[in-house]
């Protein structure tokens, strides 16, 4: 250690040092260069000029021209690559950020379209559910309803002349087409139609407004004042009426 020191002590006053070098410091920068070199390290643009900087003043202090020269080409090579990666990388954020305006311009558009698609198929089920009301309300307000409220109901006395044996056959065997069963094959299909059409929209629907009142609501009244009036006669089947005005408002 102490001849590794008069070593030292002897370059320093023998080398060509007119700038005032710190000889330790470059001597440590000549081994940090070449372990970076060896291990393929990573280091930024601040630090490869400081690098190259103390590099430069080794081989001065050396007097080495060759390697001097060589540093110094490498260092104007390094420059360039740096300046053009500066530029590259300028041109790129530009880039991006247009492109990231025309993705936020087109999520918007889409955005737009969505809810326009929605409340399209909202109104087509408005619509659709109307349909099915206005048909109910014919129904109700057909010659076979006004006389079952009137407590008039046909095929009564048919049925009277008939013998219980016979009439108990018959209704063994035929067919259903009582109201309640005509109505009901009537506008089923639209009431399985809009329940349809109203379970997929309910979860779209949900974030625009509330829903309308479901069909459901609507048929319970309406068949239970159906049914209600043709066993208990015309002042039932006027407060039922009155159910489903309220229910449909």
């Amino acid at each position: 250690m102490v001849e590794f020191r008069k070593r030292m002590v002897a370059f320093e006053r023998n080398v060509n040092n007119p700038k005032r070098y710190d000889i330790p410091t470059h001597f440590d920068t000549a081994i940090e260069i070449r372990h970076i070199a060896v291990h393929r390290g990573p280091i930024d643009t601040a630090q490869l000029q400081t690098l190259i900087k103390n590099a430069i003043a080794l081989c001065e202090m050396l007097g080495n021209a060759r390697a001097l020269a060589q540093v110094q080409s490498i260092w104007e090579c390094a420059e360039a690559q740096i300046s053009e990666m500066e530029s590259v990388r300028h041109e790129l954020a530009i880039e991006l950020e247009s492109s990231l305006d025309n993705i936020a311009a087109r999520r918007a558009e889409l955005d737009l379209l969505e809810e326009a698609g929605i409340m399209k198929a909202l109104d087509n089920l408005d619509i659709h559910r109307e349909l099915v009301c206005d048909e109910l309300e014919g129904i109700l307000m057909s010659r076979h309803m006004v006389l079952i409220a009137a407590g008039k109901v046909e095929g009564e006395k048919e049925e009277d002349n008939n013998p219980p044996e016979k009439v108990k056959g018959e209704q063994q065997h035929e067919p259903r087409t009582g109201l309640l069963y005509n109505l009901k094959q009537r506008i089923e299909p639209s009431i399985l139609s809009t329940q349809k059409m109203s379970g997929r929209l309910n979860p779209l629907g949900a974030c625009l407004y509330s829903p309308a009142p479901s069909l459901h609501l609507l048929l319970l009244p309406l068949f239970f004042g159906t049914a209600t009036a043709y066993f208990l006669g015309t002042g039932v089947m006027e407060h039922a009426w009155g159910v489903f005005c309220w229910c449909e408002w």
